[in-house]
């Protein structure tokens, strides 16, 4: 692989029912080279989820570092305690990296 290796840092994201929020999701690149043009997309697989701007540009990453962007997330009220809502996040670079990691989220209430 040329370029970044790049990671979601997986804190477990809290949520309840009804909740409207945004997820801060930071990412850092764990390899040696700079990731440029790094584009993530928000998704769940679950209907009682709406994703406002599923798309976050966070640019270039260096070496080593974190760059944070926040995805506006809305939890609609039929969902249940622990439901799993099924939250993965694709990663994209400028030269065709991609990266795919599961975001940890809980619903609680």
């Amino acid at each position: 692989m040329i370029g970044g290796w790049l990671q979601i840092l997986a804190e477990e994201i809290l949520v309840e029912s009804g909740q409207a929020l945004d997820f801060n999701i930071s990412l850092q690149n764990y390899g040696r080279f700079s990731a440029k043009g790094v584009v993530a997309e928000l998704n769940s697989s679950s209907e009682y989820v709406t994703i406002g701007d599923a798309i976050n540009l966070y640019g270039t990453i260096d070496p080593y570092s974190i760059v944070s962007e926040s995805f506006p997330v809305i939890i609609h009220g039929i969902v249940y305690e622990n439901e799993d809502l099924d939250f993965t996040l694709t990663i994209k670079d400028n030269i065709g990296n991609i990266w795919i990691n599961h975001v940890p989220v809980k619903v609680s209430g």
